[in-house]
């Protein structure tokens, strides 16, 4: 008898201190939605943690050809000068033929 009772009051107290079944659900489901949400949480935190690696490196590349473009129009600009430099000498060296040839005919008729 005293076997049974100690069974009775250590069943009743398993009883009484047990959840039932709606608390365990809310339960873990509240503990999905906090997993959830940290995860959610760090993908966006790595995503942003990506973009911004990139927008750096996409910055440095765009700095880097500014730069070489520049140069590039600074090559340009001196060919250029070389170019119109060219033209100019072959010019005053056409014109100065051409001076001389008629200096040489009006010689030549007189």
């Amino acid at each position: 008898m005293r076997r049974l009772a100690v069974v009775i009051v250590l069943f009743s107290s398993f009883v009484a201190h047990s959840q039932n079944a709606d608390s365990l659900a809310r339960s873990i489901d509240s503990s999905a939605n906090q997993i959830q949400q940290s995860y959610e949480s760090l993908e966006d935190s790595l995503y942003r943690l990506k973009m911004n690696r990139s927008i750096h490196e996409k910055g440095q590349e765009l700095d880097k050809f500014l730069a070489d473009y520049e140069e590039y129009k600074e090559k340009e600009k001196k060919r250029t000068y070389i170019r119109v430099g060219a033209v100019v000498i072959f010019a005053a060296a056409l014109t100065y033929g051409v001076i001389r040839k008629r200096r040489q005919r009006k010689k030549a008729e007189n």
